[in-house]
């Protein structure tokens, strides 16, 4: 896949190249970002310029990988595999691309491509600064990508961001931010007639977050939900909030038997 021959170092020429590259995207996705790579890299060779050819290759290989939020050791997951091969996965970069990586991650002013960045130090490396720069930087890219119609990227990203800086401390601000974040996203979708945004948003809060004292209230957000689903008879979608509701209700009920059983 790689030319081992080629030693990246990072320089301003990749950094200029790099934003002309993102300069040209067709969409906001970072297959979009692959594919902008990739194109770049075709007209690269033409000239010549083996090194941007080879950088080309890596952002492409790094944008091309899936993000899924089932793993959180190992998030990232090829976007093909078959009897002849896979694509890239981050177990394929060497010292020589983690380095330069990590060169470039204070270089790079988009959002997406930064946490896909430092995500990658953070597993590979546990480098807790490019974890950290991920993590903010997850939060942004689901800022901007926020829509309740195709609410599968934007949460995609704001769990992860929340997993990341779970793990490096709830007490502190980008916890926080992202939380903040997530229960205004609550507050603005909880009205919506349709769709499953606002339980995908709710069942977020409770698989990270859950507070004995919000989880009365969006449970009853959650019921509010089912009742608007079920007026415009969409009762596959009432259904999944009203799982939510019971999930809410049985987690009060073991909280409060747990204080129970210490009075």
């Amino acid at each position: 896949m790689f030319n081992e021959k080629i030693k990246l170092i990072w320089a301003d020429k990749y950094k200029k190249h790099v934003q002309s590259v993102l300069s040209s995207l067709k969409g906001n996705r970072l297959h979009h970002y692959a594919s902008a790579f990739n194109l770049a890299k075709i007209e690269i060779e033409k000239q010549k310029d083996n090194e941007l050819a080879e950088s080309d290759l890596l952002f492409n290989g790094i944008c091309s990988m899936a993000l899924r939020t089932d793993n959180a050791e190992e998030p990232f997951r090829p976007l093909f595999s078959g009897p002849n091969g896979r694509s890239m996965i981050s177990d394929d970069l060497n010292d020589v691309h983690l380095n330069f990586l990590n060169a470039s991650l204070t270089n790079i002013q988009d959002e997406q491509l930064k946490a896909r960045i430092g995500d990658i130090l953070w597993i590979r490396r546990k480098d807790h600064k490019a974890g950290n720069i991920a993590t903010t930087a997850y939060l942004k890219s689901a800022d901007a990508l926020f829509d309740p119609n195709t609410f599968v990227y934007f949460t995609t990203y704001l769990e992860r961001g929340l997993l990341l800086a779970g793990y490096f401390g709830r007490h502190k601000t980008t916890f926080k931010e992202i939380v903040k974040f997530l229960e205004n996203k609550i507050d603005d979708t909880k009205k919506l007639e349709s769709g499953l945004c606002l339980a995908k948003l709710l069942n977020i809060w409770f698989d990270y977050v859950r507070t004995e004292k919000k989880i009365e209230q969006y449970s009853k957000i959650a019921f509010e939900a089912s009742e608007l689903r079920k007026q415009n008879n969409e009762y596959l979608q009432e259904r999944e909030f009203l799982n939510i509701c019971v999930k809410f209700s049985h987690s009060l009920k073991k909280d409060e038997d747990t204080q129970n059983a210490y009075c």
